[in-house]
C-alpha cells in the first residue's frame, strides 16, 4: 500500500510539473520599451492595446481596429514584435486604409505594413540576409504590393489621418 501511495504521489508531482511548464508565453519588448521606440521614431504601443504572445513574437492588438475597419475608417490595427531568445529582431506595424479593392476571392482592404529591423538576421523562409532599417509595403487598390520610402508612408498615413509615429 505504501508503494502505491508513493507511486501516486510521484505521478501527481510529475503531472503538476508538466502543467507548470505549460503557462502562456510572456509578452516581450512591450510597453516598457516605448521610450526606445520614441527615440527611433517607431510607433509606440498605446496603453489600451493588449498582447497576444507567441513563441518568438508578440502581437499587440488595437481594441478599436475591428470597429474602425467595419466603418472604413483608416486604423493602426496592430504591432507585432519579433525576437529570437533574448535578441530583438524587428517590429511590424499594420495599418488599414478606408478603401476596398476586388479580387476573385472577394473584397480586400488597402493596407500599409511598416517594418523596422533592429538587427541583421536571416529570413527563415527565403534564406535572405535582412539588414537593419525600414521596410515598407503598401498594398494598393489594384492589390499590388509596392515598396515605399518612410516619407511616402508618412504622407499616406497623413492622408488617411492616422498619426505616425
Amino acid at each position: 500500500m505504501m508503494k502505491f501511495k508513493r507511486l501516486i504521489t510521484s505521478a501527481m508531482l510529475l503531472i503538476s510539473a508538466l502543467f507548470a511548464g505549460c503557462k502562456p508565453a510572456e509578452p516581450r519588448w512591450g510597453k516598457e520599451f516605448n521610450n526606445e521606440r520614441k527615440k527611433l521614431g517607431i510607433p509606440i504601443i498605446p496603453d489600451n492595446w493588449w498582447p497576444n504572445p507567441g513563441d518568438n513574437f508578440t502581437t499587440w492588438e488595437n481594441p478599436e481596429a475591428g470597429e474602425k475597419y467595419k466603418a472604413h475608417i483608416p486604423v493602426h490595427s496592430f504591432k507585432s514584435v519579433y525576437y529570437e531568445g533574448d535578441v530583438l529582431l524587428w517590429e511590424s506595424d499594420m495599418y488599414e486604409g478606408a478603401s476596398d479593392y476586388m479580387t476573385v476571392d472577394g473584397p480586400r482592404r488597402e493596407g500599409l505594413v511598416i517594418d523596422y529591423v533592429y538587427r541583421e538576421y536571416t529570413n527563415p523562409d527565403t534564406s535572405e540576409l535582412v539588414k537593419p532599417g525600414w521596410y515598407i509595403t503598401y498594398t494598393n487598390l489594384r492589390g499590388e504590393d509596392v515598396s515605399l520610402s518612410l516619407e511616402e508612408a508618412k504622407a499616406l498615413l497623413e492622408k488617411w489621418k492616422v498619426r505616425f509615429p
